[in-house]
């Protein structure tokens, strides 16, 4: 992997053949400098460090995934061993999960602030663009990428995705009408468009271990293995790319400045090697693939506002900011969960004791482990043969103990059973769940507040894509003398709010208009919205283009109490209020009570079927108040409930709401 470096007498000894590829001065010169920054970087991420205790970045990371998966390694078999437990206890991968379910419950998103040139807050083009952000989210697997970033921070010692717009071209067989084909390129839209991808950090190569910010690296290295074919796909319109060729790396030899073909083992005969090498104070990316340049010598950064199109983040801060990686949960676990283990195959080998327990034999016979079956009698021929048996004389119920209270001190410190979900036996007060709530929202408040600013910083690479790609003409649909044309948006609502439709004109003013004109723009906006049922924005792309963005994220959106801390709430609640007096007399306001507080919490929206309506309600009020009326009255009463008087029609219709009329019997 990476760049490969050879000597003049290496390479004839090895009898490389020379590559027919011969580089400018200008790229050995700025390889050179490649070379030395990557070995660098790969120093770095090879090197212990005692932030990981004395293990190495790639070190680090094996055994943090080592004990989220649960490893366990081959059980040794000898027979002094073979009988012992070899088990693990899933503490760990439990906590991860838990936390990352209850972390992307609720999607977080980045809302945005807009400012014109006037230093006016523009409400309009901030909903606009939020409406391109939820439109590029659902066409770049946000959710999916998002939901293995979260892992990734809980797991290893940092997380990294990569946030870019691209546009892929490959070549497709079109048939004829004839049978025949021909072939053509276009662009290829599974692979176009706005890009979330997950990079494994083991990809990554920093140039300096003390910047947090990966912006501010003084330079940045991505090592991967990628298929041919994508490869071709990517690289293949580009001069250079008729040199590569899978499973055959280039050796470089800076004795003469020539590329040698060495067969590369660690390659598949159908993958190649692709470093890209960004810097921002120097304004460059450059890719390699199979250490041959395939890019110009200075090919600047592809982003207008020159940032690294990679977020990076992690669970919790390892010192005050400054190491670049992070202390995983995994890693702040790791100690207790080695107590755990060791704890619970000792407590196993205990009971293994106590249930058969190992024997010693006294005397001159041989006695085998034939005779211990239940029921069995074994006659003994020697009357000094003696059977011993050897119990543990500890006690292996205090391990469980143990293992209880090592457990309880992993739940201090990333998230307790209830908080995850998992049902108590007890029953608990809603006061008492809230406070398990408040405990877990301080517990994964740090790594709440470090999550909302990798989003943001995604936030941030979204918004210049937004502004570089899609607020510029469609190349592809103009023609000599046509006008220019945009992409409009389709931003289909998923709570059932109606589909918002952004249209990009270069032919809205530039300068703000007098009302009557705006009158009768939103006018005719109105009326399309009412035709087609869609929320329509009209979008000039240079007032666009010019605007100012910030981004926001509020980490408290991520801890929201849950729907079980809702309900828990709702219950007692509801159980407080149907004895309050001024709630239990009032027949609307003790219906209400029961729809919202106790029917929605079981059947959300099917409250109908089961909240009686106002007749219904009326009769049983009726029949309730007959058996509290004394036997000589019930004829009267029985009077007053065929025809109310007006009194009692004001006295059962004023609390229900409704008209007199409505107490008039119904037909059938």
């Amino acid at each position: 992997m990476g760049f490969a470096v050879t000597t003049k007498a290496v390479a004839e000894e090895k009898k490389l053949a020379m590559l027919q590829y011969e580089p400018s001065q200008e790229d050995l010169d700025v390889l050179g400098r490649v070379i030395r920054d990557y070995t660098h970087a790969f120093n770095l991420q090879n090197q212990s460090w005692r932030e990981f205790n004395d293990l190495s970045l790639l070190d680090r990371q094996s055994e943090d995934q080592k004990a989220f998966n649960a490893y366990l390694p081959p059980k040794d078999t000898s027979d002094d061993e073979y009988w012992k437990a070899q088990t693990i206890r899933p503490v760990t991968r439990n906590k991860v999960i838990a936390i990352a379910a209850r972390i992307t419950s609720v999607l977080i998103a980045p809302h945005v602030f807009a400012q014109n040139k006037d230093d006016e807050e523009d409400r309009d083009a901030a909903r606009v663009m939020e409406d391109i952000m939820e439109w590029a989210n659902d066409h770049s697997d946000y959710v999916e990428v998002f939901m293995n970033a979260v892992i990734a921070m809980l797991v290893n010692p940092a997380a990294c995705v990569e946030v870019k717009y691209q546009e892929v071209k490959r070549t497709m067989k079109e048939v004829q009408a004839n049978g025949t084909w021909k072939e053509k390129e276009v662009i290829d839209e599974e692979e176009s468009g706005f890009k979330n991808f997950n990079v494994p950090i083991d990809e990554i190569l920093l140039g300096n271990m003390y910047v947090q910010d990966i912006q501010k690296q003084p330079f940045v290295i991505r090592d991967r293995n990628i298929d041919y074919s994508a490869a071709k796909m990517l690289y293949g319109h580009l001069e250079n790319f008729q040199y590569v060729k899978a499973g055959v790396k280039a050796v470089f030899c800076q004795e003469t400045g020539s590329f040698y073909e060495e067969q590369d083992l660690s390659l598949h005969d159908r993958l190649v090697n692709e470093v890209t090498y960004w810097n921002r104070y120097e304004d460059v990316e450059l890719k390699y693939i199979n250490g041959i340049p395939i890019t110009k010598p200075d090919q600047p950064l592809p982003r207008k506002d020159k940032k690294l199109p990679l977020i990076w983040g992690g669970y919790e801060p390892i010192d005050e900011g400054q190491f670049a990686c992070f202390k995983s949960l995994v890693f702040k676990l790791a100690p207790e969960q080695e107590v755990i283990d060791e704890m619970y195959n000792m407590t196993l080998d205990g009971r293994f004791l106590e249930i058969m327990p190992p024997s010693a034999i006294y005397g001159e016979e041989m006695v085998d482990t034939s005779v211990i079956v239940p029921g069995g009698v074994t006659a003994f021929s020697d009357p000094n043969t003696k059977l011993e048996v050897f119990r543990p004389s500890g006690d292996s119920s205090r391990g469980f103990d143990a293992i209880e209270r090592i457990e309880q001190s992993m739940a201090e410190g990333s998230s307790s059973s209830m908080s995850a979900g998992v049902a108590q036996t007890a029953n608990r007060t809603a006061f008492e769940i809230a406070t398990v709530e408040e405990n877990a929202r301080i517990q994964l408040g740090l790594f709440g507040k470090a999550l909302s600013r990798f989003v943001k910083n995604w936030g941030e690479l979204r918004v210049g894509d937004i502004v570089q790609h899609l607020s510029v003409a469609d190349a592809t649909k103009i023609s000599t003398g046509d006008a220019l044309s945009y992409k409009t948006l389709l931003v289909e609502k998923k709570d059932n709010k109606e589909t918002t439709k952004i249209e990009f004109r270069s032919d809205l003013p530039e300068e703000p208009e007098t009302e009557e004109e705006n009158l009768i723009r939103e006018l005719e906006l109105l009326e399309r919205s009412k035709r087609t049922g869609q929320k329509i924005f009209q979008v000039n792309p240079k007032l666009f283009r010019e605007l100012k963005y910030k981004v926001r994220v509020a980490s408290d959106v991520l801890f929201q109490p849950t729907g079980a801390i809702m309900r828990a709430l709702n219950l007692e609640g509801y159980d407080r209020m149907v004895t309050n007096p001024l709630i239990a007399q009032d027949p609307e306001s003790l219906t209400n009570v029961t729809r919202d507080m106790l029917v929605e919490q079981y059947k959300p929206g099917e409250a109908d079927k089961y909240i009686p309506g106002p007749n219904k309600l009326m009769r049983m009020m009726q029949k309730m108040a007959a058996k509290q009326v004394p036997q000589g009255q019930q004829v009267q009463a029985q009077q007053a409930q065929a025809q109310p008087s007006g009194e009692m029609t004001e006295a059962l219709t004023e609390p229900l709401g409704l008209q007199p009329e409505q107490l008039q019997p119904q037909a059938v």
